[in-house]
């Protein structure tokens, strides 16, 4: 299919100079960025199969054809710039594939809504080409769509995809696509604070502590509440006792344990939390294990919770 090139909007600070159909403001060769905005989205469909934009830079794909969306939206930039959109793509099942390399963040700005633009509880994950989730999060909104970001900083060169996790029928609004190598608090929030969120959520990932260097050390991790919600579960513990990592496990109720990725456990500077995403209605066990010295000192399991399908 033939590609359309599409208005991208580059920036970072101080002095400005036009580039063709965007802006670049620079500061240093150190805080560039690149905003792929969808503001020039006309009629035309996209492929399902999948469309190359922006002269390459991204790839959509969906299980229908994409869709123009107008809207009236203003977002900040990674760097902090304002941005306009005025228009944004909709489609079910819709993932956006870029190339990063290492240091470079990717933020998207999207929601979750249905034809009426109405909005829609959606889970979004980033993967890696290995198709390892990076980064994930969960927003609902009943009333009216709001403007959710999801960020994630490449540790390695390569390609990733950003995609609704949260089933075929749901359909995702996306405003923009930002690139950026300056620096950019890429660390993911699970929910955003409303009364409609997943419980639990609200607070600010940050750095673990340091594992403690006694090896005589024993754990004593407490789960404080583990939940389900609508295709997703998730689990929250304290541990007193610095330790190297966590293996957190789940598995529906009687079956076997799968092992969540590392990426999905986070530190929000009280307590830690593991969220599985993509699950089907029914009733679910986690499992954590603290691991120090290369060993595991300790293995909890929590009570069973339900996890409800999508409405």
């Amino acid at each position: 299919m033939k590609s359309k090139r599409l208005v991208a909007f580059a920036a970072a600070f101080a002095m400005t100079v036009s580039v063709s159909a965007g802006f670049t403001l620079t500061a240093s060769a150190e805080d560039t960025e690149t905003v792929y905005n969808f503001t020039s989205l006309t009629a035309e469909k996209y492929s399902k199969s999948g469309a190359s934009v922006f002269d390459g830079a991204l790839t959509l794909t969906a299980t229908e054809d994409a869709k123009p969306q107008s809207v009236n939206q203003t977002i900040a930039s990674p760097l902090g710039s304002s941005v306009s959109v005025t228009s944004a793509l909709m489609s079910k099942q819709l993932g956006v594939k870029l190339h990063l390399t290492a240091g470079e963040t990717v933020v998207e700005y999207y929601a979750g809504c249905d034809t009426s633009l109405a909005g829609k509880d959606i889970s979004v994950v980033i993967r890696d080409a290995a198709g390892t989730t990076v980064a994930s999060e969960s927003n609902s909104e009943k009333s009216a769509f709001g403007v959710y970001k999801i960020a994630y900083t490449a540790v390695t060169e390569g390609d990733y995809t950003i995609v609704d996790s949260s089933g075929s029928t749901s359909r995702t609004i996306v405003f923009a696509v930002a690139v950026t190598n300056g620096k950019y608090d890429a660390t993911v929030t699970p929910e955003p604070s409303t009364a409609t969120q997943a419980p639990g959520g609200g607070d600010t990932p940050t750095t673990a502590p340091a594992a403690t260097v006694d090896p005589n050390a024993t754990s004593e991790v407490a789960i404080t509440r583990a939940a389900g919600w609508m295709e997703s579960a998730y689990i929250t513990w304290t541990n007193p006792v610095a330790v190297d990592s966590y293996n957190v496990y789940v598995r529906p109720e009687g079956g076997v344990y799968t092992k969540l990725d590392k990426e999905l456990t986070r530190y929000y500077g009280s307590y830690y939390r593991a969220d599985a995403l993509g699950l089907a209605a029914g009733s679910y066990q986690f499992k954590v294990e603290a691991v120090l010295g290369g060993t595991v000192k300790q293995t909890v399991e929590s009570d069973v919770v339900t996890v409800s399908a999508y409405k």
